[in-house]
């Protein structure tokens, strides 16, 4: 009995190393601490921060400054364009009121003179009289010339289709009859979709500088 004890004593001793040995591998490492030197920032990243918001400051206002100059060349350019269209258009209402001054009728005579006293408000400020600034810069002025200029086309327009189906002798209304008299409230309008996009953009310029301010603020 005493050798069958002194047998099993080997077995016994290894199973309790291999069981401590497991229980070692299983416990969880307790977690890193970091210390307060660690976990405090170092003043050399700290003090890297201030050229780089410095050098942000002054990228926000080089490109403003770029957007504001793209801006005014594009608005130049369309305004250029615009006022262009509205002398041509000119040129074709004082033409159309020499045309039709012969006429029995004076009513188309009198159409395309309105035509011509409105058109020239549709021109670049600088174009006019200082005195007419106020006018054509108030908000909404420039929208009852586009709807006059509206109205005065299609009233010329329905009574040449009208004297031309009603009349024996009437010519056909024909397409640059239409082209004529529609052409000054096209540009009449197109001036107008100009002024509300300058409008519109300087909002914007306005609300991206206040962001600016904003974010240099704070």
């Amino acid at each position: 009995m005493g050798i069958q004890i002194l047998q099993c004593i080997p077995f016994l001793l290894l199973n309790i190393s291999s069981t401590q040995h497991n229980n070692t591998t299983t416990m969880p490492r307790p977690a890193r601490q970091r210390t307060a030197a660690q976990r405090r920032s170092r003043p050399e990243d700290e003090s890297s921060l201030g050229p780089a918001a410095i050098v942000d400051e002054q990228e926000q206002d080089a490109q403003i400054a770029a957007l504001k100059r793209k801006n005014e060349s594009d608005n130049r350019q369309a305004q250029t364009a615009l006022d262009v269209g509205v002398l041509t258009c000119m040129f074709i209402a004082a033409m159309q009121v020499a045309q039709h001054s012969d006429f029995p009728n004076p009513i188309f005579s009198i159409l395309a003179l309105f035509q011509l006293i409105l058109l020239p408000f549709s021109l670049t400020p600088h174009w006019l009289h200082s005195k007419l600034h106020p006018f054509i810069n108030k908000e909404g002025n420039h929208l009852l010339l586009f709807s006059i200029q509206l109205t005065v086309a299609v009233c010329a327009i329905f009574i040449r289709y009208q004297r031309a189906q009603g009349e024996a002798g009437e010519p056909e209304l024909q397409f640059n009859e239409i082209a004529r008299w529609g052409l000054p409230a096209l540009l009449t309008g197109g001036v107008e979709m100009q002024k509300r996009s300058e409008a519109r953009t300087e909002e914007k310029m306005a609300l991206l500088e206040g962001l600016k301010y904003d974010v240099k603020g704070a």
